[in-house]
């Protein structure tokens, strides 16, 4: 399968708009990216089935992700 790279921009336009991002590992696991404010502060955060980690910071959340390699992006 091709690998691909996570726009970063791209992500953050969509789940600021309230839409969450799905990016599928290349072993076929999915995570689901999404950002809600708590608080008046952005979490930012990514779900694994049940199991669910929330970062202050996008950058705090892809470092989280980089050690994946992806192969699909569903915005």
């Amino acid at each position: 399968m091709n690998k691909v790279i996570l726009n970063e921009q791209k992500i953050i336009d969509n789940i600021t708009e309230g839409y969450p991002v799905t990016v599928t590992r290349e072993d076929g696991f999915r995570y689901i990216i999404s950002m809600e404010r708590k608080r008046g502060e952005e979490v930012y955060s990514y779900q694994f089935g049940r199991i669910k980690r929330e970062f202050d910071s996008f950058d705090s959340l892809e470092n989280a992700l980089s050690s994946y390699e992806f192969t699909e992006v569903i915005f």
